[in-house]
């Protein structure tokens, strides 16, 4: 089935989030890293992972350091350069076609200070039954990690309701769409912040992405064209026309026996309204 409207705004509203917290909220940390073999998901392809995940990919964000490169041996390589076929930011890995095993690979960039991801999940699946690792590295020996490892903190959106109401003659429809954002931290100081940072994007508008215009390839991954927010997001105008915060209130019953007592949580919940013509084939 081909790509719909709501595959379009669900993708643009977590890159308007993502985009939103790394520039408002400069929430991001430049470092440097080596990166560690992993067990990659391509077969024939050789994987590896920084001890960080998410690194950050947006151009547009001023004072972050871009990974467009690593070094090999102490040598700069880009993809398309001995053997690097692509970098992966969104899983914090870099791709090659032949074995390095035996070589250093590191690089200079900037990790996200909140990772976004997008979930089919509950709430309460999240909270009590998936496991997180540290955001900054593996708690032992440094190692890479590997891609089903979840990291905090983080922002996990998922859409929870969505209809159309009439606006306007000829088949012209208010679309409004109420999504769901699970924010995990390590600190109150830190879920404050991010909180504050997308409670005040209330009356914002964003503009919608073409999956096109990512320039990923089949694994969602850089391999030279670099990613601009806000060069690509010139689609449809989305207004967001409410936002609002709760923290999440531990108790002493016994599901929040199993919360991790490191993690404190917030919900945000968006109300998003676009005006668009639904019946036009």
């Amino acid at each position: 089935m081909k790509a719909n409207f709501q595959n379009t705004l669900t993708s643009s509203f977590l890159l308007y989030v993502d985009h939103t917290i790394l520039k408002r909220g400069e929430g991001y940390s430049n470092v440097s890293s080596k990166f560690y073999p992993v067990s990659g998901i391509y077969n024939n392809y050789y994987t590896y992972a920084a001890p960080y995940k998410q690194i950050v990919s947006d151009s547009s964000i001023t004072g972050a350091n871009q990974l467009t490169g690593v070094y090999l041996n102490g040598n700069f390589i880009v993809p398309g350069q001995s053997g690097l076929v692509a970098i992966n930011h969104y899983d914090g890995e870099v791709i090659f076609s032949s074995n390095k095993n035996s070589s250093t690979i590191s690089g200079n960039y900037a990790i996200k200070d909140f990772n976004v991801y997008l979930t089919d999940k509950s709430e309460e699946t999240l909270l009590f039954s998936t496991k997180f690792e540290p955001k900054n590295r593996k708690p032992q020996t440094i190692t890479g990690l590997d891609v089903n490892e979840l990291t905090y903190p983080a922002i996990f959106l998922r859409l929870v309701n969505s209809q159309n109401e009439p606006f306007g003659f000829g088949g012209t429809d208010m679309t409004s769409c109420y999504f769901r954002a699970l924010v995990m931290s390590n600190s109150m100081y830190t879920l404050d912040a991010a909180c504050g940072v997308l409670r005040d994007s209330a009356h914002d508008f964003f503009r919608t992405v073409s999956n096109n215009d990512l320039k990923l390839n089949a694994m969602s991954s850089y391999t030279g064209t670099s990613y601009n927010y806000t060069g690509i997001a010139t689609g449809d105008n989305v207004y967001m026309s409410s936002v609002s915060v709760s923290q999440l209130k531990t108790s002493t019953s016994a599901e929040f026996k199993n919360l991790n007592p490191n993690i404190v949580s917030a919900f945000v919940d968006f109300d998003l309204e676009i005006v668009r013509a639904p019946h036009a084939y």
